[in-house]
């Protein structure tokens, strides 16, 4: 199938390149969209995030708290589905867990469990460094 551009996704891109370790919800990109005077109704910003995430560019993850649907970029030369992430509960920042350890702990599944794990849209919360100096924990 022969894939379309479009401004607003153009638009959604050039967010994405601005925010590439953070999650983000189609509000966010609406809002971000409004500031820079391009006007966008938040259906489009949402199917057009959906489109994107059915064609593996971005993972989906819904939060428990406020039932809002989150993205992430979805790196395919990071292999985001053979490691784990890590989310910032307070400014939402999003970490690879691509390390030796996860390779570790990949391979000790799949032998230990004979599973094979798709980590594309895990999220492991806590809050990260920076968050924790300023709250002063």
């Amino acid at each position: 199938m022969k894939e379309y551009r479009t401004k607003i996704k153009d638009y959604i891109k050039e967010y994405m390149q601005l925010h590439p370790d953070e999650r983000f919800c189609a509000a966010e990109i609406h809002e971000y969209l409004k500031t820079c005077s391009k006007s966008v109704n938040l259906t489009t910003v949402y199917r057009n995030l959906e489109k994107m995430t059915e064609a593996g560019e971005l993972a989906k993850t819904k939060n428990p708290q406020d039932d809002c649907t989150y993205f992430q970029v979805l790196d395919t030369a990071r292999h985001c589905e053979q490691h784990l992430h890590m989310r910032c509960l307070r400014c939402g920042k999003m970490v690879h867990l691509e390390d030796e350890y996860m390779q570790q702990f990949y391979e000790y599944v799949r032998e230990k469990t004979r599973f094979e794990l798709d980590c594309t849209a895990s999220l492991l919360n806590g809050m990260c460094k920076d968050c924790i100096k300023r709250n002063g924990s």
